[in-house]
């Protein structure tokens, strides 16, 4: 690839603002014998597990390279791609606000 797509590390801190601001009244998760989990909370661990594991397991170039084969050298596009993947996973639970 001759150009990288930004990282995830440059979308979390593009994304950051989204989910530290949600109101408390919206809950991520709620348990029985748990207390209420916050949606911002709820988004916060997501984000957290999900840096672990493209970490951990080396994922990030391996998306990149699928990512390629879509977009080409199309970087934009490319780019646009990376970004639907990643909050399609961090604000996987953001419906709940039902605004």
């Amino acid at each position: 690839m001759i150009k990288s797509y930004k990282s995830f590390s440059e979308l979390k801190t593009e994304f950051e603002n989204i989910y530290a601001n949600i109101d408390k009244k919206y809950i991520g998760h709620t348990h029985w014998h748990k207390n209420d989990e916050p949606l911002s909370e709820h988004i916060s661990k997501t984000v957290h597990y999900f840096h672990t594991i493209v970490n951990v397991h080396d994922l990030e170039e391996i998306i990149d390279n699928i990512i390629f084969e879509i977009a080409g050298s199309n970087y934009e596009l490319g780019n646009f791609i990376k970004i639907l993947f990643y909050n399609s996973i961090i604000f996987h639970d953001f419906g709940k606000i039902n605004l």
